[in-house]
């Protein structure tokens, strides 16, 4: 249960340190002025054994805005509506907790410090009849895009500093996450208070950039206190250190994008009897290349990608692995508005090869910036 919860607030832990980056120069920076996107994702998954077969579904719209409040001061807020379904089985819908995140840029804007918080609007009450479809939602090899309908109040803060040197910036940052307890979780078939521990996270990333190519890299340590039910340390997660580098690749009209990224997790250590630890890998590995056409002057770019993702289990024999090959199309009707319609065929594996896996991604994303 607890173990489970672990690396969703990874990937948290991640998005911070990537965004603590961005704004300093290391990753691309939102612009100034006020932007938001909107739209629309369809994630279908289709789980195949020997014995039997089930499909879940997810519909997600994502709603995002971000601005500059002052010349120092920004705002990001994000939130997403979801609805899930196994076929022929429970559904789970609902709002995602609300991400919010405010940035501050000292003088010389080598520095940026920044407070967020995730809020939990509306809760959820846990059901046994929708463990199984939870479960699977929350899976890293199945990729939905909404993992879980989060219920505690996680409150984070840190700084990040760049300095350029030419074409060359180095950065780095450091973070602490305060998550916050749920009221109720289920676990097994009883409902338990859950306080997920603590998080301190360090980043550090690169970016060359040049006439025809951009290379980024980026380095970041997790380090977890304890988990607790009704008190009691029950769980401790493994720290993480991740790595991703990229190459982009502007060979007018066609722009190429590369990228590799390797997760190595330690041991994780239940302090307490009859816990089991579940979506914990011991390392993902993950690449990719990405294509895009200008098809019209700035105006219809098509768009193609393919990728993979490996899972490593606790003796680092492959647990999961999943391919995906996709493409579109990006329209830009008017300035400072671009129309994404993307979408991806799935197919892997996963419990060592004993589940197959298939499926389909379908996305439709609008960005208006003024």
């Amino acid at each position: 249960m607890k173990t489970r919860l672990a690396g969703c607030f990874l990937f948290i832990l991640l998005f911070i340190s990537a965004s603590c980056l961005a704004q300093t120069g290391i990753l691309p920076d939102p612009q100034e002025t006020l932007s938001t996107f909107a739209g629309a994702r369809l994630y279908s998954r289709t789980l195949e054994t020997e014995d039997e077969s089930e499909t879940a579904q997810q519909f997600v719209v994502p709603l995002f805005l971000r601005g500059s409040i002052t010349e120092d001061l920004s705002i990001r807020i994000y939130q997403t509506v979801s609805s899930s379904q196994l076929e022929d089985g429970p559904s789970l819908s609902g709002l995602e907790s609300t991400r919010i995140q405010a940035s501050f840029s000292l003088p010389g804007d080598s520095v940026m410090a920044y407070l967020g918080a995730s809020l939990p609007i509306v809760g959820t009450d846990p059901e046994i009849e929708t463990a199984h479809l939870s479960n699977l939602l929350y899976s890293d090899a199945l990729g939905f895009g909404v993992s879980k309908l989060t219920e505690g109040l996680d409150v984070d803060a840190g700084f990040a500093f760049a300095q350029a040197f030419g074409d060359f910036s180095l950065g780095f940052g450091a973070g602490y996450i305060f998550r916050g307890k749920y009221d109720t979780l289920l676990y097994g078939e009883e409902l338990v208070d859950y306080n997920p521990g603590d998080a301190i996270n360090a980043s550090a990333g690169f970016h060359f950039g040049s006439a025809v190519a951009s290379l980024r890299g980026r380095g970041v340590y997790v380090h977890y206190m304890d988990d607790a039910v009704e008190e009691d340390e029950t769980f401790k997660s493994g720290d993480e250190i991740s790595f991703l580098a990229s190459a982009a690749f502007d060979l007018d009209p066609l722009g190429v994008m590369i990228f590799v990224a390797d997760t190595m997790k330690a041991d994780s250590d239940a302090l307490q009897e009859g816990l089991t630890i579940s979506n914990l890998f011991r390392n993902r590995l993950n690449g990719g290349v990405s294509l895009a056409f200008e098809l019209l002057d700035e105006i219809l770019i098509l768009k193609a990608q393919a990728s993979g993702k490996v899972f490593l289990d606790e003796d680092s024999d492959v647990d999961a692995q999943v391919a995906y090959m996709g493409g579109g199309f990006q329209i830009v009707p008017i300035n400072d508005l671009t129309v994404d319609i993307l979408g991806s065929l799935i197919l892997g594996n996963m419990d060592a090869g004993d589940t197959d896996i298939s499926g389909f991604n379908l996305g439709l994303i609008i960005n208006y910036g003024f």
